[in-house]
C-alpha cells in the first residue's frame, strides 16, 4: 500500500462534493424530478449527515492512505467495500427505526442509487487524477530524455514489471517480445507485443530501444545466454527483474531491475533453498558445530547459514585473525545475533585442537580448511602436506577420542586423478576420511566440487581486476575448461551432505552442471563490463601454470555415481578401498619427508599411494 506523505484535506473536500451530489442525484432519479416535500426535508436534513457518515467511514477504514495518483483495481475494491459499510448502516436505520423517526429512514432505492452513484464517482476523481499524473509525466521529460525500453517476456512477470516501470517517468516501454505465438500482435496492458525474441535485434533498430529488460523471474540459463547473444553487438543495456524469491520475500520491486552477472550466464541452474529444508532445520537446531578455515570463502558462509539454523553454538576456528574479525563484524550486525565463538587457533597444532574439542565438545565438524592455490602449493609442497594432510588427520584423531557424531572434509575436484601437489594433499585427506568408514560413533563423509565463483584468489575476481585496469587478461590456456558454482549454492549442498552422510566414508560429489570454457568466460566477463574484447581489452595467453590441467574432473576412473536424495548430489562409490594399516606407514614417512621439506621424497610417496598422481 503506498501512502501520501501531503495533507489529504483535497481529499475530504472533493470526496464530499461527489457524496453530496451523489445523495441530491439519488432524490432526483428516484422522484424523476419531482421530490415531494417531505423527502425533500428528508434530503437537505441527512446531506450533511451522509456526506460526514461516508468521510468518517472511508478515514477509519484506511481508504485516504491510497494514494491516487496509482489508482488501481485493488483500491476501486477497497472503495467498493468502504461505501459498502456505510450503505449498510443506512439500511439499518431504515429497517430498524419506529415510524416516529421517519425523516432518518431512507428509502430502500435511494440507498441504493446514492451508493452507485458514490462509488461510481469517487473512482472517477480517482482515475481522473492518475491520468492527469501520468500525462504530467508524459511531458516532464522530452522524448530524447527517455529511456525506450523493451520488455523481453509477456508472462505473468512481465505484466508485474510493465505495470511498475511505466510509473517511471524516465522510461518509456515500446512493447513485448514473446515466443508464445497467441500473443504476438496482442497488447496486454497497453503495450504491444511486437513480435518473437528471435526478431530482437531488427525491433531493437526499428524502435530505436536504449534498453532490454528480461522480465522471467527464474529464467533458464538456455534463455538467459540467448538474450545476452542477441544483445552482443547491439547499442543496448540489458537488464533483468530481481529473482523470484527476491519478489516474494518482498525483498525488492519488480522495478529494481538489475544488469547481467557472471552467474546468470553459468551453463547450470542453482539451487534457491535447501532440499528437504524441515530435515536440515531439525538435524541442525540446537547442536554445536565445528567449522574450521571458518574465515575462508567457504567457511564463512558455512558460519552464515549455520546462524540461521539455529545451532546451540557455532565454533569458528581458523589460523588467519584477519578473517575471523570479518566475519565477527557481520555477526555483531546480525539481528538476533547467533551464539558463536572464535577459535584461532591451526589445524595442524595437536595442543590447540585438542583443548577445542575438550571445552566445547562439537557435535558436528565441517572441515573446511585447507591450502587450495595450486600453482602456490606446488612451491610450498611441504606445507600443502603438513596443512592438508596431517591438519585432517589431527582433526579425525579427536573426532574419534570425544565421539563426535558428523565429520564432513570438503574436498575439491583436483583431488581426482591429482596433476599438483595441493590435489594429491587433497586426495590423501579423502582417503583419511575413507578409512573410517562404518565407525561406530562418527559418521564421516566428504564432498567434493569445482570451483566457487568470487571466493578469495579466485580466477573470476582476478579477471575482473584485470579489465578494470585495462587489460590484459591472462588466460592460461584457451581450451581450459573449470566447473564453477556460487559460493552460497555450494554451501547449501554441503551442508545437505551432513544428512545424506551413512557412515561408510563415502564421497559425495555436487552437480556442476556443465564445465565452463575460460576463454568463452574471460570474453564474457569483457561484454558485461562494456567493452569489446581484443579491442577494448586484450586477452594473452600464457600457458598452463604449474600443476594446473586443462580439463578438471569429478569422478575417478574408478568411481560411479550413484543418485541421493537430493537431485544436486551424488555419491562416488568405488569397489576398491584403502587399506588402512599400509595408508598409515606411508603417511608417517610423508609426514618426515614434509618436516625436512623433502619435495622429491614427497612426490615420490605420492606415486606410491597409486591414486592416479602425475606430476606436471
Amino acid at each position: 500500500m503506498a501512502y501520501e506523505p501531503y495533507s489529504k484535506t483535497n481529499q475530504y473536500i472533493i470526496d464530499g462534493a461527489v457524496v453530496g451530489i451523489a445523495f441530491y442525484l439519488a432524490y432526483q432519479i428516484r422522484f424523476e424530478g419531482a421530490v415531494p416535500a417531505t423527502n425533500a426535508l428528508q434530503l437537505w436534513l441527512l446531506l450533511p449527515i451522509v456526506i460526514a457518515g461516508r468521510l468518517a467511514t472511508s478515514a477509519l477504514l484506511g481508504t485516504y492512505r491510497w494514494m491516487w495518483r496509482y489508482v488501481s483495481l485493488l483500491d476501486a475494491i477497497h472503495i467498493a467495500r468502504t461505501y459498502a459499510v456505510f450503505s449498510g448502516f443506512l439500511l439499518v436505520l431504515r429497517l430498524g427505526l419506529p415510524g416516529q423517526w421517519a425523516l432518518f429512514r431512507v428509502p430502500l432505492s435511494i440507498i441504493t442509487i446514492e451508493f452507485l452513484l458514490s462509488l461510481v464517482g469517487a473512482l472517477s476523481v480517482r482515475s481522473l487524477r492518475r491520468i492527469t499524473y501520468d500525462r504530467q509525466d508524459h511531458f516532464k521529460l522530452t522524448s530524447g530524455e527517455k529511456r525506450r525500453v523493451l520488455l523481453v517476456g509477456a508472462g505473468a512477470a512481465g505484466v508485474m514489471a510493465a505495470k511498475e516501470l511505466l510509473a517511471l517517468p524516465e522510461r518509456k516501454l515500446v512493447g513485448f517480445l514473446d515466443d508464445n505465438p497467441k500473443k504476438i500482435g496482442a497488447i496486454i496492458g497497453g503495450i504491444p507485443v511486437l513480435g518473437p525474441l528471435h526478431e530482437l535485434a531488427q525491433v531493437v533498430k526499428d524502435q530505436g530501444v536504449d534498453e532490454v529488460v528480461l522480465c522471467i523471474a527464474r529464467a533458464p540459463r538456455d534463455v538467459l545466454k540467448r538474450i545476452w547473444r542477441l544483445c552482443d553487438g547491439l547499442d543496448v543495456q540489458t537488464s533483468l527483474i530481481p529473482t523470484l524469491n527476491e519478489i516474494i520475500n518482498g525483498e525488492v520491486r519488480v522495478s529494481h531491475l538489475r544488469e547481467f552477472s557472471m552467474e546468470d550466464l553459468l551453463d547450470r541452474e542453482t539451487v534457491d533453498r535447501f532440499f528437504h529444508e524441515p530435515e536440515v532445520l531439525r538435524f541442525y537446531r540446537g547442536k554445536r558445530i565445528l567449522i574450521t578455515g571458518a574465515g575462508g570463502s567457504i567457511g564463512s558462509e558455512l558460519a552464515r547459514q549455520f546462524a540461521s539454523l539455529e545451532p546451540d553454538r557455532l565454533l569458528l576456528m581458523d589460523k588467519d585473525e584477519n578473517g575471523l574479525h570479518d566475519l565477527q563484524l557481520q555477526f555483531a550486525a546480525r539481528v538476533p545475533a547467533p551464539r558463536y565463538e572464535l577459535l584461532l587457533g591451526d589445524v595442524r597444532s595437536v595442543e590447540r585442537v585438542r583443548n577445542i574439542f575438550e571445552k566445547w565438545r562439537p557435535e558436528i565438524v565441517f572441515h573446511a580448511a585447507a591450502h587450495k592455490h595450486v600453482p602456490l602449493m606446488e612451491v610450498n609442497a611441504a606445507e600443502a602436506v603438513l596443512n592438508n594432510v596431517f591438519g585432517t588427520r589431527n582433526l579425525i584423531a579427536q573426532v574419534n577420542e570425544h565421539e563426535t557424531a558428523l565429520f564432513v572434509l570438503i574436498s575439491t575436484d583436483k583431488a581426482v586423478k591429482p596433476s599438483s601437489v595441493m590435489g594429491a594433499s587433497k586426495r590423501l585427506a579423502e582417503l583419511l576420511v575413507q578409512c573410517k568408514r562404518n565407525h561406530p560413533q562418527t559418521r564421516f563423509a566428504c564432498v567434493r566440487f569445482g570451483n566457487v565463483m568470487n571466493s578469495r584468489g579466485s580466477v573470476i575476481p582476478l579477471f575482473q581486476r584485470q579489465i578494470a585496469a585495462g587489460g590484459p587478461v591472462t588466460l592460461t590456456d584457451p581450451d581450459a575448461y573449470r566447473y564453477f558454482m556460487t559460493i552460497p549454492e555450494a554451501v547449501q549442498l554441503v551442508i545437505q551432505v551432513g544428512l545424506l552422510a551413512d557412515g561408510n566414508g563415502r564421497i559425495y560429489v555436487l552437480d556442476m552442471g556443465d564445465p565452463v570454457r575460460l576463454a568463452s568466460l574471460v570474453r564474457d566477463l569483457i561484454q558485461l563490463h562494456g567493452l569489446r574484447p581484443d579491442r577494448d581489452v586484450r586477452i594473452e595467453i600464457i600457458g598452463l601454470r604449474l600443476g594446473e590441467k586443462l580439463r578438471e574432473e569429478l569422478v575417478g576412473g574408478d568411481e560411479y555415481l550413484t543418485p541421493t536424495e537430493c537431485p544436486k548430489i551424488f555419491a562416488a562409490d568405488s569397489a576398491a578401498q584403502p587399506e588402512t594399516d599400509k595408508l598409515e606407514r606411508l603417511l608417517d614417512n610423508l609426514r618426515d619427508a614434509a618436516l625436512r621439506d623433502n619435495v622429491g621424497e614427497i612426490y615420490r610417496l605420492f606415486k606410491e599411494f597409486n591414486f592416479g598422481f602425475q606430476q606436471t
